[in-house]
């Protein structure tokens, strides 16, 4: 079986630009995941704000009680990315839930704050994904415990599911650009491969055709050195 012949050349030039792209794809890869982190920090920090703001919000209305007031409060703060607010109990039973979401008892079966839990713990998160009208959502769900005024024992608490939606579009987006960095990376991959490639052979080639017209008894013939490395 004859093996093809494939010169050097062809060689450096995959060589270099496999490598190339080796280590192109690593820095990208690397670019993503710091990014996805990113964005849900940031995501995460605006899930934990809202919640407080939320739990602060109905901490008069658990005194009085008003459950009629909680309620409103839950079905009227369905905007932006909040897809829903469930109130709990002292007990982890459901207390009140927005109206959109009663159908899916799943999501409010029961609390995940437990009742040793004090001011200072931070609230509980967790992603999960829900069905809804068709189409599969993203969510982060946060809780945090309800506290009233001189009492350190949980009272109640309030749990919201915000939509990762948002923080999934951005993340295509920077898909698209690092994709478009990527192709582009490739091919300036390529072309320096080329250049660099033809850098190391040229020479050579003119060593090999200068050896093959002494030895045929042409020593009038000179090799031109137009660089000073080691390959001239």
């Amino acid at each position: 079986m004859i093996r093809p012949k494939i010169s050097i050349y062809t060689r450096l030039v995959f060589w270099i630009t496999l490598l190339v792209c080796l280590l192109f794809g690593a820095v990208l890869f690397v670019i993503q995941k710091r990014e996805a982190q990113t964005l849900f920090e940031e995501t995460r920090s605006r899930a934990f704000l809202q919640v407080r703001y939320v739990a602060d919000a109905n901490q008069p209305s658990f005194a009085r009680p008003d459950q009629l007031a909680i309620q409103g409060y839950a079905d009227d703060n369905i905007k932006d990315d909040i897809f829903y607010i469930v109130f709990f109990d002292r007990e982890g039973r459901p207390y009140v839930v927005s109206s959109a979401i009663r159908s899916l008892q799943d999501l409010f079966r029961e609390s995940h704050v437990g009742k040793d839990v004090t001011r200072d713990d931070p609230p509980f998160y967790q992603e999960r994904s829900v069905a809804f009208e068709g189409r599969d959502l993203r969510l982060l769900e946060v809780e945090k415990a309800i506290f009233l005024p001189g009492n350190d024992t949980k009272w109640a608490s309030v749990m919201i599911g915000m939509s990762l939606e948002p923080m999934v579009d951005k993340m295509r987006e920077v898909q698209k650009v690092l994709l478009f960095i990527g192709a582009g990376g490739f091919l300036l991959g390529i072309l320096g491969a080329a250049f660099l490639a033809r850098r190391i052979t040229r020479p050579i080639h003119r060593l090999v055709d200068g050896t093959v017209r002494i030895s045929r008894g042409d020593f009038q013939h000179t090799l031109a050195v137009s660089s000073r490395d080691e390959i001239g």
